[in-house]
């Protein structure tokens, strides 16, 4: 399996000390900006289907359409 990364970094935090940096490993094929904007893009969609699984444990279904959005930017 191949794995790519995609190193993340806050630009808008003006103190530099609080500026968060994180890394994503995907399976996606990344070799370019574009791409690694996607993959982080997708990965903020991962926090709206954790909400849905959450809600759906604890019997609430309103937060269907956040599972719904997070599908259609997937495709």
């Amino acid at each position: 399996m191949k794995l790519s990364m995609v190193f993340v970094k806050e630009i808008d935090q003006k103190d530099e000390k609080e500026r968060l940096t994180w890394q994503i490993f995907t399976t996606l094929n990344i070799n370019n900006v574009l791409e690694s904007e996607k993959a982080v893009e997708y990965y903020k969609c991962r926090w709206k289907i954790e909400e849905l699984n959450k809600s759906a444990k604890t019997g609430v279904t309103s937060r269907i359409s956040c599972f719904q959005e997070a599908i259609l930017w997937r495709t």
